[in-house]
């Protein structure tokens, strides 16, 4: 029992957190398309650093997971 609700825990955190992202892509893709950038330079740096941050750790969180996944299927 509680190993499913840590699992259905860690599933919904997970949900949330590219919801978020996806959110987060749309408003940087709205703010360029609409040039609001000419008047908040920083705005856009901050923003791109954020989404490469997350695409970055995401990438190293699934790395990491395929090769525990691995490790594991050569026992």
């Amino acid at each position: 029992m509680r190993q499913s609700l840590l699992t259905t825990s860690v599933l919904l955190a997970g949900l949330l957190g590219f919801a978020i992202y996806c959110w987060f892509l749309v408003n940087w893709y709205q703010d360029i398309t609409l040039a609001h950038y000419e008047y908040h330079p920083v705005e856009i740096i901050l923003k791109s650093v954020a989404i490469l941050a997350y695409c970055y750790l995401a990438f190293r969180f699934f790395q990491l997971k395929l090769k525990t996944i691995r490790t594991f299927d050569e026992r």
